[in-house]
């Protein structure tokens, strides 16, 4: 959910998986608010991993704009916790997991069984 900057209020799923984050509308997390700080494509890569119920953000290390995660710059892989901060050009968004140890889309299956 962005809690600072362009698009405050407005927030983007997480799939399971590879996600990039930019400002096209091409990234499976777009962040098209208005924010020119943001790198059109692939600034950061946020990952789910069902299997291990976590999720990774990667800053893409060869994009001059820098990604933040609680006020640190982190130069690798990131595990993030509910509510972290994670600030991409000019925009603040609080990470907010639906999946997680608690819960994951997988497990809808296996009540159907």
């Amino acid at each position: 959910m962005i809690v600072g900057g362009p698009g405050l209020g407005a927030f983007r799923p997480i799939y399971e998986g590879n996600n990039t984050i930019g400002r096209a509308s091409t990234q499976r997390i777009p962040l098209d608010f208005g924010d020119d700080a943001i790198s059109n494509e692939e600034q950061a890569y946020l990952r789910y991993d069902s299997i291990d119920r976590k999720y990774l953000l990667v800053p893409n290390l060869a994009k001059t704009n820098i990604v933040a995660v609680n006020e640190k710059k982190p130069t690798g892989a990131v595990e993030l916790s509910a509510m972290d901060l994670v600030t991409v050009g000019r925009t603040q968004l609080a990470f907010v997991p639906f999946c997680g140890v608690e819960f994951d889309w997988s497990e809808l299956n296996d009540l159907k069984g």
